[in-house]
């Protein structure tokens, strides 16, 4: 088995069918790959959808979970069902470049890759494109770390982008036991961090070899006012906890500098884009909201670690005021808003 298309489903019974076709369009033959529909708990039709494909196709199986595991338990379930050599995560919303599959696939075996980077265009709904980032160029051979100082540098946690955007050995994600954050929102964050830092050989192309499908029900998680603090708290905690885990890790596969260089720089965007964006969203919200926050913020263990590496200055100014900092955030957005 050469690939395995792994696909999280929830309510996706409008739109999976041009998503699974796009597989079946490729030149492959059906014995070289698979295809793994993780339906999780949907309350529309979409595990008939699923079912219809299954008896058409031998090589297409469901999964179906229990519980909602969100996303990134889905793809889980997905990776330990799989028996492809590589693994393709693709969002049930988009679709793959059909006449550009074989080609990826045979670039990464011919390598033979723990990971290959390919672009992707963004299209609306009925295939107009919206936009076609090219981040990636014909590279050579390289190491994780190497890659990542080529392509984003001190941007890295803001650019890298999405797991759709690579694919990935099986048998090397088995072996460095990289998996998705379950039951939480922005569960692919450490995910893709791990899986571009830490391999011995990486390498892009500039084929645009994904189609990612711009829509109103797209599975992204959008904060909005109704979100409570606890809510909020509950997504944003294990991403900064896991990406912590994962700095302290580094040492472990990376040169001193680079360790040290991609631990600070995960460290200051935990602070960055958790912490205080965590405060902006509350911070729209009642007062409520606000105050939960405060106690929220002021226990939360990446703050606490966060403090406890900073200087006696940030450490006293933390003791004084807290995160109140938050407030002046919040008025900024506000300002901001009023001139769209």
């Amino acid at each position: 088995m050469k690939i395995s298309f792994c696909i999280p489903c929830y309510n996706v019974a409008d739109y999976i069918n041009k998503c699974i076709e796009s597989f079946y369009a490729t030149s492959l033959h059906e014995s070289d790959f698979e295809v793994i529909c993780y339906n999780d708990c949907s309350t529309d039709n979409t595990q008939e959808v699923l079912e219809h494909y299954a008896r058409q196709h031998a090589n297409f199986q469901v999964l179906q979970g229990d519980e909602n595991a969100y996303i990134g338990g889905g793809r889980n379930a997905c990776l330990r069902a799989a028996k492809g050599e590589y693994i393709w995560f693709v969002d049930a919303d988009d679709m793959v470049v059909s006449e550009k599959v074989t080609d990826v696939l045979e670039i990464a075996q011919d390598h033979q890759l723990d990971v290959l980077a390919f672009n992707y265009k963004e299209t609306d709904a009925n295939g107009k494109v919206l936009k076609q980032p090219k981040v990636f160029t014909d590279s050579q051979v390289m190491l994780g770390v190497e890659f990542v100082n080529k392509y984003f540098g001190e941007n890295v946690m803001q650019n890298i982008g999405y797991p759709w955007r690579f694919l990935v050995r099986r048998q090397w994600l088995v072996m460095e036991n990289i998996t998705f954050a379950e039951q939480v929102c922005w569960e692919d964050t450490d995910w893709v961090l791990k899986i571009l830092l830490l391999p011995q050989s990486v390498m892009s192309i500039s084929t645009a070899a994904y189609v990612h499908v711009k829509t109103d029900g797209a599975i992204s998680v959008s904060f909005n006012r109704e979100y409570s603090a606890k809510k909020i708290y509950e997504y944003t905690i294990p991403v900064s906890e896991r990406l912590y885990d994962f700095a302290g890790l580094l040492s472990d596969y990376l040169s001193a500098e680079n360790a040290k260089k991609y631990t600070t720089i995960i460290e200051k965007s935990i602070k960055k884009h958790y912490i205080n964006r965590l405060s902006v969203y509350l911070c729209r919200t009642n007062r409520a909201n606000r105050i939960e926050y405060h106690k929220i913020i002021r226990s939360m263990p990446p703050s606490k670690r966060i403090v406890e590496n900073s200087s006696t200055t940030t450490k006293l100014l933390y003791s004084v005021v807290g995160f109140q900092f938050s407030q002046l955030l919040a008025l900024v957005y506000r300002v901001k808003h009023l001139f769209k």
